[in-house]
């Protein structure tokens, strides 16, 4: 499993942390479980869209997919 969060200050996405979803879990953030993709905004989960919108900035699925970063904990 991969996790990445929002950073509202680089309005970008990062690997997530050990402790990061814990410490805000309505953070907005990309689960990749497998072959699933999913956004989990406000602590609801949601199959990832081809683009997701974030604050007028578009980031395309694939930049999510066969992307293995370290795992958080």
């Amino acid at each position: 499993m991969s996790i990445w969060i929002f950073d509202e200050n680089r309005a970008d996405f990062h690997p997530a942390l050990s402790g990061e979803i814990e410490a805000d879990p309505d953070a907005l953030h990309i689960i990749q479980r497998g072959d699933a993709l999913m956004v989990c905004e406000d602590g609801r989960e949601r199959p990832m869209p081809e683009r997701l919108d974030v604050a007028g900035v578009m980031f395309d699925r694939e930049r999510f997919t066969n992307y293995w970063p370290l795992q958080a904990n």
